[in-house]
């Protein structure tokens, strides 16, 4: 079968036209540029679970657990508290810089009807809150949970990282565990995961550390504030208050912005395509018009 030169500027043209209608095909699928790396950040708001989650604390110049337990705490008295979640810690030589974990602010609520002091039951109510916990990082292909607090960002590694709750009247027994067992800490977070699903959470659907996109794509940074609305039996639900977009300079960006270079994005590509189109349109029709007299210069001639 052969194209005439329509039928091929035809089929050119859709093409180029369904690049710039179906979004993202042409700024997300298509590799013109190379890519870049895009770092996305997450901030952990605990919600309701705030005053019932562990903490940390950064040591500064001048402080005592005393004053420490005063500030975050609201009572001098509680600072032994602090000793308790932090055994290698000296009080009397604290280290300026060192990350201190803070119990929660609040006593734990009640425990459920039914819940015995053996092995609790998954909450039914899927509040959380009768317990303390601990809600940590672990880092992809790392080998330590890392805590952080109320409002601070996920700590990540150069893969991402999961986030996890554990429950704090189990929390040494998992640390002892993961002392003991030759499987390491990943092992026993599976076991956690698999047989303590009340004494243990997992996060859905976080979406931290780097990833990689087009070069198109003008955003190099996010920037979520992401809340904890619920922890149940194995899992911890979260939702996205709000994002920040930002560019390679590190300047915000708004939805507007985003939009705009998209567009410019898909009229460049739409440019280059209707070039290469009419160029295209070009060599066909001269070798079309060329091969008429090629055929007839070819004939012999009659005797």
């Amino acid at each position: 079968m052969v194209l005439r030169p329509r039928a091929l500027l035809s089929m050119a043209a859709v093409g180029a036209l369904a690049l710039l209608l179906i979004p993202g095909i042409a700024s997300a699928d298509i590799p013109i540029e190379g890519q870049h790396s895009q770092t996305i950040v997450v901030k952990l708001d605990f919600g309701g679970y705030a005053d019932y989650a562990t903490g940390v604390y950064t040591v500064v110049k001048g402080d005592t657990l005393q004053a420490i337990a005063q500030a975050k705490l609201g009572a001098a008295s509680r600072w032994n508290e602090i000793t308790k979640l932090n055994p290698d810690v000296k009080p009397k030589k604290l280290v300026v810089g060192a990350q201190l974990r803070l119990p929660p602010t609040k006593a734990p609520l009640p425990p459920p009807p039914g819940e015995t002091k053996g092995e609790a039951k998954a909450p039914k109510a899927a509040t959380g809150r009768q317990h303390w916990w601990h809600i940590v990082s672990m880092p992809r292909l790392g080998t330590k949970l890392v805590p952080f607090g109320h409002g601070q960002s996920i700590p990540v590694g150069n893969y991402g990282a999961s986030v996890y709750a554990i429950r704090n009247d189990k929390f040494a027994h998992f640390e002892s565990l993961v002392a003991k067992d030759k499987r390491g800490i990943h092992g026993v977070l599976q076991s956690f995961k698999k047989q303590r699903p009340s004494w243990f959470a997992e996060a859905d659907g976080l979406r931290v550390g780097r990833s990689s996109t087009q070069d198109n794509d003008p955003v190099w940074r996010i920037e979520n504030t992401t809340q904890i609305t619920r922890i149940e039996a194995g899992r911890i639900h979260t939702k996205v208050l709000r994002s920040r977009y930002f560019d390679g300079k590190g300047k915000e960006l708004s939805p507007a912005d985003i939009g705009r270079a998209k567009r410019n994005w898909n009229v460049l590509l739409l440019l280059l395509a209707g070039g290469g189109i009419l160029g295209l349109y070009f060599v066909v029709r001269r070798r079309l018009a060329a091969a008429p007299e090629a055929a007839r210069s070819s004939t012999p001639s009659a005797a």
